[in-house]
């Protein structure tokens, strides 16, 4: 698959870009942090594994994931997964978000995948 040809269709399925970078520019730098450098295979086959994961844990299609944690590649790799295995990601950054997502958990309005 050719990046140039997902690019430009009006809508397009996420996980195919990703690896359709991880094919052509498999060895191109994707993410990286202080202290964590992923290339774009590196990015395609993680994120794969966790949005099957994810999938096993039971998110279903369309489904919130709430991700808490730092700005850091980790944090960039279950995002993209969560939205790879069909999940609508949003990350929790701010302390008074945090709590009500930790208050939805403890009431079971939300579930906690692993």
């Amino acid at each position: 698959m050719q990046i140039d040809t997902e690019l430009e269709k009006s809508f397009g399925d996420f996980g195919a870009l990703i690896g359709a970078w991880g094919d052509e520019k498999p060895d191109d730098r994707a993410l990286a942090d202080s202290a964590t450098e992923l290339s774009w295979r590196e990015v395609a086959i993680f994120t794969s594994r966790i949005a099957a994961q994810l999938q096993r844990d039971g998110l279903q299609h369309g489904q919130a994931v709430a991700i808490l944690g730092t700005s850091n590649v980790h944090y960039a790799l279950v995002y993209l997964a969560a939205v790879r295995a069909g999940g609508c990601a949003f990350g929790v950054r701010h302390q008074h978000q945090r709590g009500a997502v930790l208050a939805g958990l403890a009431h079971q309005q939300f579930h906690h995948l692993r």
